[in-house]
């Protein structure tokens, strides 16, 4: 534990499953709309002179839509956050999964500009989230020669733990 909360690899494995938890969520939702048809005309026999009243129509409802985050580009780049962040949960702490780690977090920032963008809340709250859970270890800096800050600091455990 680092002092400041949960363990730096539960911060990882938990951000990794806020960024799979909107997959399933709304992301836009196309209203329905109501468009009315011409009246159907009324028919007379030149021989009678009967004629037939115009048929009024209803008109045609056209179905909305809605698509979830699974089914955009955010849904994607969610996924590549998440195995990003699955990669790094699993490995020892070096310089690559701290790459990997920040990598993840620019992609968080992205579905987070573009959820804010679309007012799809659920995937911003989890992007955001998952962006509070990792970016701390991700950007704290390592002492010199690769060696972890003395303040617990990095990605993955490196002892027998892991």
């Amino acid at each position: 534990m680092n002092g400041r909360g949960l363990p730096t690899t539960a911060r990882i494995w938990t951000a990794a499953g806020l960024c799979l938890l909107p997959l399933g969520t709304i992301w836009s939702v196309r209203g329905g709309m109501f468009r009315p048809t011409p009246m159907l005309p009324g028919i007379c026999n030149p021989d009678t002179g009967f004629c037939t009243p115009d048929i009024p129509t209803t008109g045609v409802l056209v179905p909305g839509s809605t698509e979830l985050v699974s089914q955009t580009p955010a849904g994607v780049v969610l996924i590549f956050a998440a195995a990003a962040l699955c990669y790094v949960g699993t490995r020892v702490r070096t310089d690559r999964t701290r790459t990997v780690a920040r990598i993840a977090c620019a992609a968080l920032a992205v579905v987070a500009a573009l959820a804010a963008a679309h007012a799809a809340t659920t995937a911003l709250l989890c992007s955001l989230a998952a962006l509070v859970l990792v970016a701390p270890p991700a950007w704290r800096s390592i002492g010199r020669l690769g060696q972890v800050s003395s303040s617990g600091g990095g990605l993955a455990p490196s002892g027998r733990s892991a």
